[in-house]
């Protein structure tokens, strides 16, 4: 296994590299709160990235891919509900 120590500007390029389309992601709501804009979601990612090190040895995180999105548990903010947390994404599409 490597593990890579990558700066926080080079975290932050990843992060704007990667942005995450909103119609590729679940749209949540709490069916106890009525919350639909804050949630502490659990998951677990299985991506493939391209790493580009310039010769001063910074870290470039580009063309990332993910392959496997696994949601393991999604809180809602408000109330803290795990159990009343819906998919409203699924009935939205339909």
């Amino acid at each position: 296994m490597v593990v890579a120590v990558v700066s926080s500007l080079a975290l932050r390029k990843f992060l704007e590299v990667s942005t995450v389309s909103v119609k590729d992601m679940p749209r949540y709501r709490c069916e106890n709160c009525g919350n639909k804009t804050r949630f502490d979601v659990v998951a677990t990612e299985k991506s493939k990235s391209f790493y580009h090190y310039n010769l001063a040895g910074e870290l470039t995180i580009e063309n990332s891919e993910v392959e496997v999105f696994e949601v393991e548990s999604v809180t809602c903010r408000w109330c803290g509900s795990t159990k009343t947390v819906v998919d409203e994404s699924e009935s939205v599409s339909n």
